[in-house]
């Protein structure tokens, strides 16, 4: 509980005036605070008589401490007046202790603290209105208490309940407003469920009480209509488990749970249930017939011993719990009612130990639900920390990295098993800004300490040259839990290209001069927009044209970068290549499509396929149902953020690296002409013609 108290008192109207001019100007210098765009809060105080009307502000503020603060507390000067009298209404906080030259204050802002007092000053020389204080309680979170008191009159008025207070007379008095910050423990009633209707008198009410977060100085009771509960007494941050045991009567009976905190101030949590007990049972199964009829409709669906929703609980419990019948989830948490009951959870409650996480998930990832100080984030793997770039990242065969995984629950066997990592032309991240978005998950079979999954091998042709970027990612463990995201990364890229320093778009180590015809009808290549390239032997003469967007950053693949594994049963005549497409429109429900045509130096043969491969995620993608092959060409549709854009993202932009793949003859026999042992059919079918031949001759 936390309180803060003003003191008001009332002055003579001819008591310290101001100067009009000098306030005029301190507003230039020093505008009035507006307290209602604070994070914090304020009460509004303003005394009336006839028709004037004077206003003070008090308050609590972060930033603020209980001595004078230029910012927050702003000196007064005498209230206007509908008459134009300035001196009808004085109102003001007096303080001489701050040793300012001012000592009339219309703002006074405290520090936050448990409880805080403000004392103020107000009178009026008008003898034919009385003179009425009036406050404004909106900005007042609802966890505060306010009490107004006349200090000379002795009257104590709560502010919370009254909405004025007109003072005995108009002469000078000095008041008080004293603001208490309640901190009550937090409880819970598991069961029965508030309105619940039962045909047995004999009634067990439970729950849950704890002080953690609220001042962590534990639970010093709790009662039931004044009546202790049993285990209703922890220390510190603990939880109390309590329940109290009682006899109902016929009909509505009500019960006020009160727990109370064991610090200085006794701070309460109060709720209040509704129980009605009727003892109609005409099948005698132990559920009340209104129950039954509520429910199902009928006398005869639920029993003594059934489960209707099979939730493992049976309906009377469910009657007794008040409980759905016909939901295996009452609470919608992601467990059982007859798990929760198990577990000693509360079915009817998604979140039983009120730390923010439901119960389904506190048990899925491994927090305890019951402990209101073990949350989600107790498990969560630590925040990753990218290694830093010793300078410019590299616009091909970049690699990033963290600084390692950790987890909390490590000895307990959590792990690395995927992670996030994310490059933006901006630091917050925007969805419009995102170049890069990628998942990388452990494989099946790799050690428990692979690196694979946790280092990014950055797309080639993925950066522009010239360019500012931010890298952030996050790790996944073993139970599913994520981590935060890492600081963001800021990296820039070199104003060159070293594998394009024409900047023509095209490697220069695969680059063409003069002319060429790659389509074969005639005209030079460059005038029809088709880009021409030598593939990585520096053989053959590739053309390659894109219908959408522009193409950039354009190379020849060897595949022997590729790991051989994922080619050990095709071939690449041509290798692969690596290209950017720009400048696409970006709507990510409707993602634009590129047509990228292949113009290779002979007739692609019957059987050829497309793969593209992720250096990423060390992934090799069949892409043949997105190409048409005709002759010496091949044409590749493309969808941004789809099947053959590395980058994973709808951002107007495609990265694809792949080629025309041919399947390799496999031996599929014992033996071949290469010698060896001769298979036992091979065996057979040799002595088998050699008996023919002899019978034949």
């Amino acid at each position: 509980m936390k309180v803060y108290t003003s003191k008001v008192m009332l002055f003579p109207a001819a008591m310290v005036k101001r100067c009009l001019r000098i306030m005029l100007i301190m507003a230039l210098v020093m505008p009035l605070p507006t307290l209602a765009a604070h994070a914090d809060w304020n009460v509004d105080i303003s005394a009336t008589a006839g028709a004037t009307t004077t206003k003070i502000t008090l308050g609590k503020h972060s930033a603020a401490s209980d001595a004078h603060d230029l910012l927050y507390d702003a000196p007064a000067f005498n209230g206007s007046s509908a008459s134009g009298d300035p001196a009808e209404v004085l109102l003001y906080f007096d303080h001489a202790d701050w040793g300012v030259s001012d000592t009339q204050f219309w703002f006074d802002i405290k520090a936050p603290g448990r409880q805080k007092q403000w004392d103020f000053k107000t009178s009026s020389p008008l003898t034919n209105s009385s003179l009425t204080l009036e406050w404004d309680i909106s900005a007042l979170p609802n966890d505060y208490t306010l009490i107004l008191t006349d200090v000379a009159g002795g009257a104590t008025i709560n502010m919370l309940t009254q909405t004025s207070y007109t003072l005995p007379d108009n002469n000078l008095r000095l008041l008080s407003v004293t603001a208490v910050h309640m901190e009550p423990p937090l409880l819970v009633i598991a069961s029965p469920l508030d309105g619940a209707v039962v045909s047995n008198p004999n009634l067990t009410i439970s729950g849950t009480a704890t002080d953690a977060g609220q001042g962590d100085s534990g639970v010093q009771s709790v009662t039931v209509n004044s009546e202790p509960a049993t285990g209703g007494t922890v220390t510190g941050t603990n939880m109390a488990n309590w329940s109290f045991v009682t006899t109902l009567n016929p009909g509505v009976n009500s019960f006020t749970i009160v727990a109370t905190d064991d610090g200085a101030y006794n701070d309460q949590a109060t709720q209040t249930i509704t129980v009605t007990y009727s003892a109609t049972d005409t099948d005698v199964d132990g559920l009340q017939d209104a129950w039954e009829i509520t429910h199902f409709g009928n006398l005869t669906t639920a029993g003594a011993t059934s489960d209707v929703d099979g939730d493992g609980l049976l309906d009377t419990d469910e009657y007794t719990q008040g409980t759905d019948p016909n939901l295996n989830d009452s609470d919608s948490d992601g467990l059982l009612d007859g798990a929760e009951i198990i577990l000693g959870t509360s079915p009817l409650l998604a979140d039983t130990d009120g730390d923010g996480d439901s119960d389904g998930d506190e048990v899925m990832y491994g927090s305890l639900p019951l402990v209101i100080t073990d949350t989600l984030n107790s498990h969560r793997p630590a925040q990753p920390i990218i290694t830093p770039l010793s300078g410019e990242i590299a616009l091909a065969a970049q690699v990033l990295d963290v600084t390692g995984f950790s987890d909390p629950d490590a000895l307990q066997g959590d792990y690395l098993t995927a992670s996030e990592w994310e490059i933006g032309t901006d630091v917050g991240f925007t969805e419009s800004g995102i170049k890069l978005r990628k998942m990388l998950t452990k494989k099946s079979g790799s050690a428990i300490d692979a690196i694979e999954h946790r280092q990014l091998v950055v797309p080639d042709a993925l950066l522009a040259i010239a360019s500012n970027y931010w890298i952030r990612t996050r790790h996944q463990d073993s139970v599913g839990l994520w981590s935060p995201w890492s600081n963001a990364l800021a990296v820039s890229s070199g104003a060159t290209n070293p594998n394009d320093l024409t900047n023509d778009g095209i490697d220069d180590r695969y680059q063409i001069t003069g002319f060429t015809d790659t389509n074969g009808n005639g005209a030079d290549d460059s005038g029809e927009g088709i880009r021409a390239i030598m593939d990585a032997s520096r053989v053959n003469q590739i053309g390659i044209h894109a219908d959408a967007g522009t193409l950039d950053s354009i190379t020849a693949v060897a595949t022997s970068t590729i790991p051989a594994a994922h080619l050990d049963a095709v071939s690449t005549p041509y290798g692969f290549f690596s290209y950017r497409i720009d400048g696409l429109a970006v709507d990510p429900a409707n993602p634009a499509v590129a047509h990228v045509t292949f113009y290779f130096p002979a007739a692609l043969p019957t059987g050829t396929s497309w793969y593209s491969y992720d250096p990423t995620t060390d992934t090799m993608s069949d892409l043949s149902a997105n190409v048409v092959i005709s002759g010496n060409t091949a044409t590749l549709t493309l969808v941004d953020g789809g099947a053959g854009d590395k980058d994973g993202i709808v951002n107007g932009t495609i990265v694809d690296p792949g080629g025309p793949t041919q399947p390799v003859a496999v031996n599929t026999g014992s033996g071949g002409s290469s010698g060896g042992l001769v298979g036992p059919l091979t065996l057979f079918a040799i002595l088998f013609l050699l008996l023919m031949r002899r019978r034949i001759h």
